[in-house]
């Protein structure tokens, strides 16, 4: 199943973040294995489209550096998992007294909100 990831930058550009994905089988599972995305420029959004199994859960790992503000959403939508009563889209934004910021968003792909 092919899901996009939609990536909305508050000033349209692709300074100052980056983003990983990675399947996660739990703690007991194997090591996870980070894999990069790559993104398409459609209009003020980027786009990276990933070949994912239905019913395994995922995770989308974001780093932002400071003054970067991102909406990041699901095409189609899956089940947020964690954090705990997230849905999309995700809003990113580093608090006033850090300079960057690790959100790590996990969802079961194929699985509707």
């Amino acid at each position: 199943m092919d899901i996009n990831v939609i990536v909305e930058p508050e000033d349209a550009s692709k300074r100052g973040w980056i983003m990983h994905y990675f399947r996660w089988d739990g703690p007991s599972g194997p090591k996870p294995q980070i894999n990069p995305m790559s993104f398409v420029k459609k209009g003020d959004q980027y786009v990276a489209t990933l070949p994912l199994q239905v019913g395994k859960n995922y995770c989308l790992v974001t780093h932002l550096t400071l003054g970067v503000t991102l909406k990041i959403d699901l095409d189609p939508q899956c089940r947020i998992t964690q954090p705990d009563g997230a849905s999309w889209p995700i809003s990113l934004e580093i608090p006033g007294d850090q300079t960057q910021l690790s959100d790590f968003t996990y969802f079961d792909a194929g699985v509707e909100p």
